[in-house]
């Protein structure tokens, strides 16, 4: 879904990992056994927390030095300033772990077009008062007022300097890699509901995502510095 956005922000010198969800939420997954796990579109209360669950418990391999003992990682990064991300339905999964998760497990939260409401649970405690989150919207859920609102309720209850951003001239897809699914970007952008593609240039949303990630990374303000109020991204 993300391959070439999250490469994107790899070559701005960020180490990036994509966790796999077992809950049958992903397109594809795979277990530890190396089994197929089918995207399974039914719903439950309890999937959530289970993608919170491992979310956490990756992050603790990470911190841990776990997975260099393993030999999975090349040395032991249990200093590393670790950011949380997630885009949609991802971004209550990354706002309830840094909600849940110990004060100082994560550096910074990315949440790319959150599908929150303001009555949700991830909206209502946001990234937690330590957690710096970055929340960045496509013109359709910038424009949705259930959406802005659960944004605003989010971003209140966040560290200070967290920040809201537009990013013009994209939509709910730019955030991902469908743009770059066909050759024929006009059918990314007609799609209904939710179009997958906005005017802008996919590899320019893709860069400007990936130099925000980036200047978290290294805590440093976005290019659009200020107080904690909604504004425009431009690329």
């Amino acid at each position: 879904m993300g391959t070439y956005a999250l490469r994107r922000a790899a070559a701005e010198g960020v180490t990036v990992c994509a966790l796999e969800h077992e809950d049958g939420s992903a397109s594809i997954a795979r277990d530890v056994r190396g089994r197929l796990i089918a995207f399974d579109p039914r719903g439950s209360p309890g999937r959530l927390d289970a993608r919170v669950g491992e979310l956490l418990a990756a992050v603790a391999d990470v911190k841990s030095g776990a997975l260099a003992r393993d030999g999975l990682m090349e040395s032991d990064h249990s200093d590393l300033r670790v950011l949380v991300g997630g885009h949609s339905y991802g971004c209550p999964t990354a706002m309830l772990a840094c909600q849940r998760a110990p004060r100082g497990t994560f550096a910074g939260a990315i949440l790319h077009d959150p599908a929150i409401t303001a009555e949700s649970q991830a909206a209502s405690g946001g990234c937690g008062p330590h957690v710096r989150a970055q929340y960045v919207l496509g013109e359709g859920y910038a424009a949705s007022k259930r959406i802005s609102e659960g944004v605003a309720r989010a971003l209140a209850t966040s560290a200070a300097g967290s920040e809201a951003l537009r990013l013009r001239g994209a939509e709910h897809g730019n955030f991902v890699d469908a743009p770059l699914w066909t050759r024929w970007r006009w059918v990314m952008r007609s799609l209904p509901l939710i179009p997958a593609a906005g005017a802008v240039c996919a590899e320019d949303a893709h860069a400007a995502m990936a130099q925000g990630v980036a200047a978290l990374a290294r805590g440093e303000k976005s290019a659009l510095a200020g107080g904690q109020q909604a504004r425009e991204l431009f690329v």
